[in-house]
């Protein structure tokens, strides 16, 4: 999903992941950058700034004892943005992926209806079509 044409993480390359959510992105980024690369993960939502560090670490861990080596991730706590300044970020607790500066009601009922949708066909007791 993440590196669809044209996305590609050669080893040596700095990448930066803007709204890094819990970090997937990152650690897949730090594997793929490699020892001489690097790692900018910027997430502005305390929660999953935290999930994100956690995951940086963990992956981190789990390099080590592989023997792998993978590009370190520096995680902050902060946004990227045109001006310098503070903002109001719409968050959905359950869901920190849709969080955003932007909040379309139209957006989220979509997404929740394709959420719900899939966890209702798609899970243990849930009926196939």
């Amino acid at each position: 999903l993440y590196l669809q044409p044209p996305v590609c993480i050669n080893p040596g390359d700095v990448v930066i992941d803007v709204g890094a959510n819990i970090g997937l992105f990152s650690v897949l980024a730090s594997s793929l950058s490699g020892p001489r690369g690097r790692v900018i993960a910027l997430e502005p939502l305390p929660e999953a700034y935290q999930l994100c560090k956690a995951n940086v670490d963990m992956h981190d861990e789990w390099c080590r004892a592989q023997g792998k080596q993978a590009a370190p991730v520096q995680v902050l706590n902060m946004a990227a943005g045109k001006h310098e300044g503070t903002a109001i970020l719409t968050t959905y607790t359950s869901a920190t992926g849709w969080s955003t500066l932007h909040p379309d009601d139209g957006e989220v009922a979509a997404n929740m209806q394709v959420y719900l949708t899939h966890l209702l066909t798609d899970s243990p007791g849930g009926q196939q079509d």
